[in-house]
């Protein structure tokens, strides 16, 4: 035995048994910082995605709808629809809103005298699910999402 230990003090050897659980620890704070950053920032473009493609959708439909849907109630019914359109096509987003808060954030403009229609998605709140961001002071992100589309019925001599 006592031959080995000045063997290894010899050779400069020491134990090296703790390096690998020092290291861990340093290396382990970063890891989840990357993780959580990597997941929050997944998680909201995937929000924006679906928000935008909601948009989208809404002014399709919208640019579709005939003079008489959107000459109804002043254009409130052809409103009322293109909201609906929007809703239905973010329902599944867990958002923490009512449908009645959820559709508050839903805009519609009506043709205007070029033959734009605007559906717009304002201040939809994101919440990041990790606590790096609750640490960042990011509890609440407001997402916009904006689509104008041309009045299909515009040009059609009606």
């Amino acid at each position: 035995m006592k031959i080995r230990r000045r063997i290894r003090g010899l050779r400069g050897m020491r134990s090296e048994r703790g390096a690998a659980l020092v290291e861990f620890a340093l290396v382990v704070p970063l890891l989840m910082l990357m993780m959580c950053a990597t997941i929050d920032f997944g998680l909201a473009v995937y929000t924006l995605n679906n928000l935008t493609a909601a948009v989208r959708e809404g002014g399709r439909y919208a640019a579709t709808l005939d003079v008489a849907a959107w000459a109804a109630n002043g254009g409130a019914t052809a409103r009322t629809q293109v909201s609906d359109r929007v809703y239905n096509y973010i329902v599944g987003m867990n958002n923490g809103l009512t449908v009645a808060q959820t559709k508050a954030l839903i805009t519609v403009t009506p043709p205007d005298a070029n033959g734009l229609i605007t559906v717009q998605i304002t201040a939809y709140p994101y919440k990041p699910v990790t606590p790096l961001s609750t640490l960042l002071g990011l509890a609440t992100v407001s997402l916009n999402r904006r689509a104008i589309f041309r009045w299909e019925m515009a040009n059609s001599g009606n």
